[in-house]
């Protein structure tokens, strides 16, 4: 039933359910995540064909272009995995991300701008295991503080020491690159997640432990029976 104003309509039962098919096979389920990303990514594109139009035979903005194409088939594709599914393969991820972070640092890798930090396939064909392994890393971050232990609503302090466990090896591997700028994301977004989620402050107030009867500056319970006056 949609409402408009003092009116109601109510929609016939085959109009709802089409909706509701045509919003099952949207091309994309979040379009607030998508449209900032699609508009970043097209800026970026901009700016590199901008830098490169004066360089004949440079092909880096049709390379470009290409990894934004991939990138957006891979949002697609993961945007249709089961959350279930997805959480029973973050183990996986997390050790492929960390078999790229090491390989890089042997003879396959190569040193780029400074960082012994990229795997080039192929003609031309380069990449950065650690962009792969961050995605990785936030999911597995995000499943140790996401995990309900005890029935606890946030995370305690052992899913905290987890999921910073969980960031370090990554972040020792791309600082042995080096490449300390991408480490220095891994750590804010590890930080960042951790305060998302409500861990608890280190310096919570607990309730102090019962005293003696009668003493109240040491916590304990004072008499609230009748008293007695002389004159």
């Amino acid at each position: 039933m949609t409402a408009l104003g003092p009116l109601s309509v109510r929609l016939p039962a085959s109009r709802t359910t089409r909706r509701r098919a045509l919003a099952r096979l949207a091309f994309f389920p979040a379009w607030g995540l998508v449209l900032p990303a699609a508009a970043l990514s097209a800026i970026g594109l901009l700016l590199v064909w901008s830098a490169t139009r004066g360089e004949p035979g440079s092909t880096l903005p049709q390379r470009q272009a290409l990894s934004v194409a991939i990138g957006f088939v891979l949002m697609w594709a993961v945007s249709r995995i089961g959350l279930r599914v997805l959480r029973a393969y973050v183990p996986v991820l997390y050790l492929l991300g960390l078999a790229g972070l090491v390989a890089v640092l042997t003879p396959l890798g190569r040193t780029i701008n400074g960082s012994h930090a990229w795997i080039v396939l192929g003609d031309g064909l380069q990449f950065q295991p650690s962009e792969f392994a961050k995605g990785a890393t936030i999911l597995a971050v995000a499943t140790a503080l996401g995990e309900p232990r005890d029935g606890e609503r946030r995370p305690g302090a052992g899913a905290v020491l987890l999921a910073l466990g969980l960031a370090a090896l990554p972040v020792g591997l791309i600082a042995l690159q080096p490449d300390y700028g991408t480490a220095l994301v891994f750590l804010v977004l590890t930080i960042g997640m951790i305060v998302v989620a409500g861990a608890p402050k280190g310096g919570s107030r607990r309730s102090p432990p019962p005293g003696p009867p009668g003493c109240s500056w040491c916590g304990g319970s004072t008499s609230s029976g009748p008293t007695s006056s002389s004159a």
